[in-house]
């Protein structure tokens, strides 16, 4: 089972977009923090979301709302324009 919860508040208002086949998605980020002090630490995860819970996510969440997602945790690979191949997590 590949399952991811996450308790943060999200770092940018948002983003709604729709598929060529017009599927909606809503991407966005969370920051989970952890540590005291001059250990503290600050995380961020990119996240996903289709469909009827995309539209809900934009409508409901905005830049520094507190939330749970709770979701499948998966490894994007892609290149950089300059050749570079590069991992991110979402």
């Amino acid at each position: 089972m590949n399952t991811i919860t996450i308790v943060g508040k999200v770092g940018q208002d948002p983003e709604l977009r729709a598929t060529g086949n017009g599927k909606m998605i809503c991407t966005f980020s969370v920051a989970t923090t952890s540590g005291k002090d001059d250990k503290r630490k600050t995380v961020w995860h990119n996240v996903t979301v289709f469909g009827d819970m995309a539209e809900h996510a934009a409508e409901s969440f905005s830049k520094g709302s507190n939330v749970i997602v709770v979701g499948k945790f998966d490894i994007d690979e892609y290149e950089t324009k300059q050749g570079e191949k590069r991992k991110t997590h979402k």
